[in-house]
């Protein structure tokens, strides 16, 4: 039995990635993160050695945090939050 995944046409899965690409793009754009939060992030990225997958999973959980919050920005706290939801094993 054929896969799913092998049955899309390969320039519908491509259209699909650059459309999921081109929305994270433009998400990560409309985010506003301060200097101090943005360093906070940079020094979480360096030492828990993070993807990149899990540098964007840690800002879209403190995002929903900040959400949460009621604030427009990721402030400092929020990252730290979201930085205590990443599993152990990671």
């Amino acid at each position: 039995m054929e896969s799913v995944k092998n049955m899309i046409p390969m320039n519908l899965k491509s259209h699909t990635i650059h459309r999921t690409l081109t929305h994270m793009t433009r998400r990560m754009k409309e985010i506003k993160i301060d200097d101090e939060t943005r360093e906070v992030l940079k020094q979480a990225l360096l030492r828990l050695s993070l993807s990149a997958r899990a540098y964007h999973k840690v800002i879209k959980v403190a995002q929903t945090i900040a959400d949460i919050a009621g604030s427009k920005n990721i402030a400092r706290q929020h990252v730290l939050e979201a930085l205590q939801y990443r599993p152990k094993h990671e």
